[in-house]
């Protein structure tokens, strides 16, 4: 829940990511490079760092 309010100064982005379960909040960051690093990830690396299959991450972020 901490997390949640580091994106308060992020607007509209932050409001809606703040809706999302963690696990939602976590594969959408990584995926769309909102995480501050260089580049968004793929589904692949995002399925490996948070230890899921891609259609996992690919289920959650339509569900998202």
């Amino acid at each position: 829940m901490a997390e949640r309010g580091r994106f308060a100064d992020r607007g509209g982005v932050g409001r809606l990511l703040s809706h999302l379960t963690d696990r939602e909040r976590a594969v959408l960051l990584a995926q769309y490079g909102l995480e501050g690093q260089e580049s968004p990830a793929t589904s692949e690396q995002v399925a490996q760092k948070l230890g899921l299959s891609r259609q996992q991450v690919r289920q959650i972020e339509k569900s998202a």
